[in-house]
């Protein structure tokens, strides 16, 4: 959230409601100086760096706003007027068994985290579609006129280093596009020299559980996500049983058929489509990147049965799932889950998006 009550170094800022969506125009701060901006290590979030300063991604360092080295100002943002991007699949509404069995091998990698994967049964009551790819650089940068990535330069690559918040905004732009109900209620903010960042929350009429009534675009709810990528399956992957011997640091022959991950990856993301797809030709829902999911993280989903469910808030995470390029075999496992702050900019974060399907 922007403060508006600037110090009297700052300049005013201005406010304009745009399509529903909250613009901010805010001046720079000068409480904050640094001569050598490098000292600044930023992390994971722009909030580590003084005012007049972005975080790079690359070096995870402050770096001057309006740098060659800052990737994201890429002038004008989004034209609603256009198609919406990428190929959407149907999913079937329907029960599965969400979770590992206890006899899967290497589950609840992340254990010591307290990250479950305890199995029990979940029920989606209606149908909903989702992207049948990760969204592209290249997708990116058309709806939301941004080039966050790490790894430029691949059109056709996912893009990463996106925040859930950007994640939420870019579904929220397709929702515009097609002049349907937005999920989200998302701030744009956008300093005197071009950055632009976004802050998102659920709207209020669809918080907790009345997500899945929203009739525009999201992110998928982890319960939709796992169960797209199990496509009626209940082994480790969907493309059969995992490797015991493989857990880390060792290839897994059915994972390198549907995965990029640190067995053939080369430490880099690749091309959507370049791995084989599942039962409903959804591909990457294993490897390259890690996929924003709609819900708060909840570390333990427990055994009880569950219908139509959304993760509650507890430690302020948001649910990340499917694995990265960056990862060992068991974290492309249906099952595997992990969770970030949603301001998080990694270069092995990225998302697609979903909706509630509709004749």
């Amino acid at each position: 959230m922007v403060d508006t009550e600037m110090a009297e170094n700052k300049t005013m800022s201005r406010t304009v409601w745009l399509a529903g969506v909250l613009t901010l125009t805010m001046g720079m701060n000068g409480c904050f100086t640094a001569e050598d901006p490098g000292i600044f290590a930023c992390s994971d979030t722009e909030r580590g760096c003084p005012d007049g300063y972005t975080c790079d991604p690359g070096s995870w360092t402050c770096i001057k706003r309006g740098t060659k080295t800052d990737s994201r100002i890429d002038g004008p943002g989004p034209d609603l007027s256009t198609h919406v991007p990428g190929t959407w699949i149907k999913v079937q509404n329907g029960n599965f068994p969400m979770g590992s069995p206890a006899t899967e091998p290497c589950r609840e990698p992340l254990a010591h985290l307290g990250i479950k994967e305890t199995q029990h049964n979940v029920t989606l009551s209606s149908d909903f579609e989702i992207m049948d790819t990760e969204v592209t650089q290249e997708d990116f940068k058309t709806v939301l006129g941004l080039s966050p990535s790490n790894m430029a330069g691949c059109k056709t690559c996912p893009v990463e280093s996106v925040t859930w918040h950007e994640a939420a905004a870019y579904c929220n732009a397709l929702s515009l596009s097609k002049s349907v109900e937005t999920c989200y209620t998302c701030s744009k903010e956008t300093s005197d020299s071009g950055i632009v960042n976004y802050i998102c929350g659920e709207a209020k009429a669809f918080e907790g559980s009345k997500i899945y009534n929203c009739q525009g675009y999201r992110l998928p709810t982890e319960a939709e996500w796992e169960h797209a990528y199990r496509a009626g399956t209940t082994t480790a992957y969907y493309s059969g049983k995992n490797d015991p011997q493989a857990c880390i640091d060792k290839e897994d022959t059915a994972a390198s058929v549907i995965g990029w991950y640190n067995s053939n990856a080369s430490k880099k993301t690749h091309p959507v489509k370049t791995k084989a797809a599942n039962k409903l030709k959804l591909y990457d829902m294993a490897g390259n990147v890690w996929e924003w999911c709609h819900d708060w993280l909840q570390k333990d989903l427990t055994k009880a049965e569950a219908w139509d469910p959304v993760g509650t808030k507890s430690d302020g995470m948001k649910v990340t799932r499917g694995g990265t390029f960056a990862d060992f075999a068991q974290h492309l496992r249906a099952a595997a889950r992990d969770g970030q702050d949603r301001s998080t900019r990694k270069p092995f974060i990225g998302f697609r998006c979903a909706r509630r399907f509709s004749n």
